[in-house]
């Protein structure tokens, strides 16, 4: 009996041993949560750089609040792999979401449509104008009013003319002197026949053709009245003639137009200017035809620009059959440039052709010279074309991959490497050529860029607080620097020229800058945070304490140094620096 009870002793000893053991290494794994949270306490005070959950543009390099909504800053997330500032990583699942889809770049000619508008106008090379030969009396009007059409030689006016009269009597009597001289000397009578040649070319002079002379001379007798006549077929477009009305030699009767070829007149504004040759082939419209096209080509571009329009005037010339194009009509015009590296404009349809530089809607397979005014014609080159066997495409964007702020343009291209990732480029465009634009650098031939998608990329980058369309320029992170750009031009500052505001010395580039920091100085300051900048400080006390302030101690805020005078006080600051920039504000002012 008394050797069993130490052997149960010892086994219950044993069995509670064993119990112990098992119990540690049951318990010994929920420890480690407890060294983990630390853990996790440790990496956050370790964060280097923090942020707003709600404005993620914010970064900082010491917790504290959001300087824009006030909201405690949180420590930047960790980890994960390392991209580029502007590069985005997308599954193919989240390609997928945002419909993403990407298009090539290419080099190509691109074909830019110029819109004009403008107006017909009469051709001014066949506007005619009909004039009193001599002077006289209208004795009657044929063409009573304007729209009329006149053929040429038709009659116009009937003008009597003592002037035309008495030429008509000396003409008579130098034919009577020539007659009763012929049987004189030679010397007298060719006295009298140049006598009778002089006064019949002083009725040529005043308006009286040869067959005309003829009849006076046949009838022997002479005609007060003058037949004026039309010198060109056309419309009257003027009419000055009234019947009794006296007129002087010279003076205008009618404005005869042949409005069988018509000018187009357009506006082509600054920017239009560099697409435009001289015969360039130009497509019509107007509002009375619709859809009808009338093509012609360009005669004529001003040297000079009308300063209250800021236009220059292209003249078109149109063949009008017809009479159907009429002057004043409006007028829409497309011109289609054909584009090259550069902005050349390529003469594709005058491949080996020629033209003249008086009259360029002449166009010649071969030289020789123009038939409108005899000059040499000339090679498309000297009229500003390049050469389609010489002349390099430009690259080509689609227009929907572009996205443009105005100041700048990005274009978001998948990386050649892994087509996960996209990357933002600035791009510089030339103009824009139907769907697409002409790239002038930042992109190369044969890039896929996002054609559809990339607003969600850019949103993605914005929420990441990666630089986007809108700051291509990443976010200032770390310490601000002394200022050093005006934060109105954006310029080099001069330190002759500064304002004095909220407690803060902010200079600029110029005198005129200083009224609009003065009308709102937080906008200012922003600008400097936004490019890592802080404005020198006028603040002479700590705002939380009063005493005098330790210039190494110091809380960043949106564009300043809010210095204090000892470290407890930096605390107290970074949870409201908003608070405490105004009473480094009220400070300034009350020390003014």
């Amino acid at each position: 009996m008394s050797h069993s009870i130490p052997k149960t002793l010892a086994l219950v000893l044993g069995v509670a041993v064993l119990a112990f053991l098992i119990g540690r290494r049951t318990v010994a794994p929920h420890e480690p949560p407890e060294a983990g949270h630390g853990h996790t306490e440790m990496a956050a005070e370790k964060a280097e750089v923090w942020t707003c959950s709600m404005h993620p543009s914010v970064r900082q390099n010491q917790k504290g609040k959001c300087p824009l909504c006030g909201m405690d800053l949180i420590p930047l997330a960790a980890g994960g792999e390392e991209l580029g500032e502007r590069t985005l990583r997308l599954s193919p699942a989240a390609r997928a979401l945002a419909e993403v889809r990407t298009a090539p770049v290419e080099r190509r000619f691109a074909e830019v449509p110029v819109l004009l508008s403008g107006r017909i106008e009469a051709d001014e090379a066949r506007v005619r104008q009909v004039s009193a030969w001599a002077s006289g009396r209208i004795e009657r009007l044929f063409v009573d009013s304007t729209g009329i059409p006149v053929q040429a030689g038709e009659h116009l006016v009937e003008l009597y003319s003592p002037e035309l009269y008495a030429a008509q009597e000396e003409y008579l009597q130098a034919l009577a002197a020539v007659e009763r001289l012929a049987g004189a000397n030679e010397f007298a009578l060719r006295a009298a026949r140049d006598t009778a040649q002089a006064a019949a070319d002083k009725l040529r002079l005043l308006g009286l053709e040869g067959e005309r002379v003829a009849a006076i001379r046949a009838a022997g007798k002479p005609n007060p009245v003058l037949e004026i006549r039309s010198p060109a077929g056309g419309v009257v477009i003027e009419k000055q003639a009234r019947e009794g009305m006296y007129v002087r030699t010279g003076n205008p009767l009618y404005t005869v137009a042949d409005l069988s070829r018509v000018w187009v007149v357009l506006d082509a504004y600054e920017s239009d200017l560099p697409y435009l040759r001289l015969g360039q082939r130009v497509e019509t419209r107007t509002a009375a035809f619709g859809d009808e096209v009338f093509a012609g080509r360009i005669s004529f571009i001003s040297p000079t620009l009308e300063a209250g329009s800021r236009t220059t005037r292209v003249r078109v010339v149109l063949e009008n059959p017809g009479g159907r194009l009429r002057p004043g009509m409006l007028v829409r015009a497309t011109i289609l440039a054909r584009i090259g590296e550069g902005g050349t404009v390529v003469g594709g349809e005058f491949r080996g052709a020629w033209s003249c530089p008086m009259h360029p809607e002449v166009v010649r397979e071969e030289t020789g010279d123009c038939p409108v005014c005899g000059m040499p014609l000339v090679s498309a080159g000297e009229l500003g074309y390049a050469d389609p066997d010489e002349a390099s495409p430009p690259l080509l964007v689609p227009a929907s991959a572009v996205l443009a702020t105005g100041r700048r343009a990005v274009v978001y291209v998948r990386e050649e490497a892994d087509d996960s990732l996209f990357t933002g480029v600035e791009v510089s465009l030339g103009p824009r050529a139907g769907d697409f634009y002409v790239v002038l650098s930042g992109l190369r031939e044969g890039q896929q860029v996002v054609a559809r998608g990339g607003f969600k990329i850019d949103s993605e980058l914005q929420l990441q607080a990666k630089p986007s369309m809108m700051s291509l320029e990443p976010p200032a992170a770390g310490p601000l620097v002394p200022q050093q750009t005006c934060p109105i031009m954006g310029g080099e500052i001069d330190r002759a020229h500064f304002a004095d505001v909220r407690g803060q010395r902010i200079y600029v580039c110029c005198p005129g800058c200083i009224e609009t920091i003065r009308n709102d100085p937080e906008a200012a300051l922003a600008t400097l945070h936004g490019r890592g900048e802080y404005a020198e400080t006028r603040q002479k006390i700590c705002p939380v304490m009063g005493g005098e302030i330790d210039p190494e101690l110091f809380v960043e805020h949106l564009g300043r140094r809010l210095y204090v005078c000892c470290e407890g006080c930096l605390d107290e600051v970074r949870r409201d620096p908003a608070r405490h920039a105004d009473k480094v504000a009220l400070e300034a002012e009350g020390t003014r």
